[in-house]
């Protein structure tokens, strides 16, 4: 566990460096998945034996993490620093120092904190069959955030959608299907945890994405950030904000019966 403490440490201290010489705090923001496959490598590969479920876990971190890091490195490649950090750029006093208080070291505890059912898992000698459930939880939830990204990618390329809000696809069920899929995810691997170890730490890590998610830097800034916006004060009156209208989405396709009263 301390090197896994190390090692991802070291890591948060590599991106400050990195953001200082290149001027974009934003570059966390890649770094974000992979300090989490960073942070398991350790312990995984000195366990002297691995049970089918922390296997299972071991891939979909790291899919999880690779995925998300790729995303945002190719919505990065040739932009300037985030608006979020571009605004703390210019009013924040003491900005370096800040930055890595409340950006890299802030987010390092974060991803410890969320990293919790993992290690727990991890750590686990035995489990029970329902542990699969959380797997399968998780397994949904990181397709459901791939495909909206995907998606919102594939909107965002397309010049004729310029200035305008995505509305298609799964984001015509909730207005922010990525979060409901990586809450879902991370939902899901505490599930795992909690019925390998009968621990409730393992819902420590859920809880926290999922506070951050809806109540702190996730939702509330893109609302914010679209709040004036004639279309999206629409798009809110009729979609969700988080969970879908129809999760399963399967729902449209069931036989419409008519029933005629005699």
């Amino acid at each position: 566990m301390w090197i896994s403490l190390l090692c991802s440490f070291l890591f948060f201290q590599l991106l400050f460096l990195l953001a200082i010489k290149k001027k974009d705090n934003s570059i966390v923001d890649v770094g974000w998945g992979v300090s989490f496959i960073i942070s398991m490598l350790p312990i995984f590969f000195l366990l002297e034996k691995v049970s089918f479920l922390q296997f299972a876990v071991f891939v979909l971190v790291i899919l999880w993490g690779l995925r998300l890091s790729w995303h945002i490195f190719r919505r990065k490649v040739g932009q300037p620093e985030d608006y979020r950090y571009a605004k703390w750029r210019t009013t924040w006093s003491h900005f370096y120092l800040r930055s890595y208080l409340q950006i890299y070291l802030l987010q390092w505890i974060l991803m410890l904190i969320i990293s919790t059912p993992v290690y727990l898992l991890l750590q686990s000698k035995t489990y029970l069959p329902w542990s699969f459930l959380g797997i399968a939880i998780a397994l949904f939830g990181f397709l459901y955030e791939t495909i909206a990204d995907w998606q919102l990618t594939r909107f965002r390329n397309n010049s004729s959608n310029r200035g305008t809000i995505i509305k298609s696809g799964l984001w015509r069920y909730s207005r922010h299907p990525n979060y409901f899929g990586e809450i879902s995810f991370w939902w899901g691997i505490g599930l795992a945890a909690y019925f390998a170890q009968s621990n409730w730490l393992a819902f420590i890590g859920p809880l926290t994405i999922t506070i951050l998610l809806i109540f702190v830097s996730g939702i509330p800034l893109m609302e914010e950030h679209l709040k004036n916006r004639p279309d999206f004060i629409l798009y809110k009156k009729n979609t969700p904000l988080l969970i879908p209208s129809k999760c399963l989405l399967l729902i449209n396709l069931r036989p419409k019966v008519k029933i005629k009263l005699m």
